[in-house]
């Protein structure tokens, strides 16, 4: 990256219009890296409360299993939202 950045420099530089579409581009793949992320986060919850649900109708006399999610997760996902 820094020689990448060093031989930019020694060639002049980048000129704004191509600075701007670099910074376009990797604005859109972050963006696109959130949503990602988001959308696999709410499929997880999903899934854990329909493991859950099938978990609550076994009739057999044991402890149960629960998925604890951590207080962060739900404040990450309300960031990326």
């Amino acid at each position: 990256m820094i020689n990448a950045m060093n031989i930019t420099n020694q060639q002049g530089g980048l000129k704004t219009s191509q600075f701007q579409s670099i910074l376009h581009l990797q604005t859109t793949i972050a963006d696109a890296e959130c949503v990602i992320a988001l959308r696999l986060f709410e499929l997880f919850l999903d899934i854990e409360k329909r493991l859950e649900a099938i978990n609550e109708t076994y009739k057999i006399e044991a402890r149960k299993s629960k998925l604890t999610v951590a207080k962060p997760l739900y404040d990450v996902m309300n960031q990326i939202a």
